[in-house]
């Protein structure tokens, strides 16, 4: 008897359908795959698995070389390097971006880690599917291109800032970052949603959690942001990108 005369059987096939048309939305909203018509993305979908990431998982690290390329679905990863003994934060990669350190930017930038600040689903797109994708539609290569040298200059600037910039520069320079990558908007200025601890702002910027408490009460005293129940607010981000242009 086939299975979808049983009543699991429908609810499975149900079910499937349902994750599918979830997968298709989701993928949907991945810049570089907007080329692809509604029939494309579906067939891609159906082709292409996904992985679930659990809070906190480490999943690229400098000794791996190669893999699929990661389409970011759900969730947010940190990508970094270790400097000097301590972790600093190259980017923060939200939903509907590629996370492509281990495949595509290998010779560019090394000695990277990409672990997930929250659960994440990401989609597993291989080499030989990637190469097909890009020889089908071209327009999709040029973005990729376009996505991941915008990313190698940022980190570029970020390893650049390391050296040349004071715990105070580096903090406007990510506050600004941050409002612009996940800042919301209201009647008194911006606001970062995400609760970030000491910690985790001092992994950011290669400084300690110390000098980055130091650097955040320098810069309330200054009147360039507010913390309100541990959620950063700025009314002026021009002020504060002069001060991050000040080193």
């Amino acid at each position: 008897m086939n299975i979808n005369s049983e009543p699991g059987g429908y609810r499975n096939a149900a079910a499937e359908e349902m994750a599918l048309r979830q997968k298709v939305r989701l993928l949907s909203m991945v810049d570089v795959l907007e080329p692809l018509s509604a029939e494309e993305l579906e067939r891609f979908a159906r082709r292409t698995p996904t992985m679930h990431l659990r809070n906190d998982q480490l999943f690229h690290t400098p000794a791996r070389r190669g893999g699929p390329l990661l389409l970011l679905l759900e969730g947010r990863v940190r990508i970094y390097k270790v400097a000097a003994g301590k972790e600093l934060t190259l980017s923060i990669v939200d939903a509907g971006a590629l996370s492509a350190e281990g495949t595509l930017t290998a010779q560019q930038l090394q000695g990277v880690y990409a672990r997930t600040l929250e659960p994440s689903t990401a989609a597993l797109v291989s080499p030989e599917q990637l190469r097909r994708l890009v020889r089908h539609e071209p327009e999709i290569g040029m973005r990729l291109v376009e996505s991941l040298s915008e990313r190698l200059s940022v980190y570029a600037d970020r390893l650049a800032d390391l050296g040349r910039k004071s715990v105070r520069g580096r903090m406007a320079g990510l506050v600004l970052a941050l409002i612009w990558s996940e800042g919301v908007v209201g009647r008194e200025g911006y606001r970062i949603p995400t609760p970030y601890t000491h910690a985790e702002l001092a992994a950011m910027v290669g400084a300690g959690r110390v000098a980055v408490t130091n650097a955040l009460l320098e810069l309330r005293r200054e009147g360039h942001l507010e913390i309100r129940d541990r959620y950063i607010h700025v009314a002026d981000p021009e002020a504060l990108e002069r001060v991050s242009g000040q080193g």
